[in-house]
């Protein structure tokens, strides 16, 4: 992957009909993976974009494997996201022209060995953030600097000592 996947306004879906980047469910043969290459650029970035699906996707070697600002209606489905030099998943951003993720549903998806710098899920001023039956593993876990999410069925364990599985900053 040469450039950002990115998703921006005039990409956008709706809550009935999403926008969807489907990969391969045959692991076997290697599935679909997006290998950004670049430890300062996102593997898939979207910015201001409603109504965005991922799936069976394996997204790495990028800054984040999926930055969402200024989004609704985001899925994220059966994606693993491993070996990015900042964070698996940003959910919002501060400053000036950033803003929350809102309605993320993050589901059957496998965050492992990212950067240390962020959590593997890291929801600023998100809201109606959903985890289900996922896996973060060797990053910084879920953390949370305002806003709300669910986590359900799902296992959480820092990488090291001092970094909480989950806080609420």
């Amino acid at each position: 992957l040469t450039n950002t996947l990115t998703f921006s306004t005039f990409d956008a879906g709706s809550t009935s009909q999403y926008l969807s980047v489907i990969g391969s469910t045959n692991i076997a043969a290697g599935g679909s993976v997006l290998r950004r290459n670049s430890s300062l650029s996102d593997v898939v970035e979207i910015y201001g974009a409603n109504g965005i699906r991922l799936v069976n996707l394996t997204l790495t070697a990028g800054r984040r494997g999926v930055f969402i600002n200024l989004s609704t209606h985001t899925e994220i489905r059966g994606v693993t996201i491993w070996s990015n030099s900042l964070a698996g998943l940003q959910l919002g951003a501060s400053g000036s022209g950033n803003g929350a993720a809102n309605d993320v549903v993050i589901q059957n998806c496998q965050v492992v060995n990212n950067g240390s710098g962020v959590a593997a899920v890291e929801g600023l001023s998100s809201s109606a953030i959903n985890i289900r039956n996922c896996t973060f593993w060797m990053d910084r876990g879920v953390r949370l600097s305002g806003g709300s999410a669910t986590v359900s069925n799902s296992i959480i364990r820092a990488s090291s000592s001092g970094s909480p599985g989950r806080g609420i900053g």
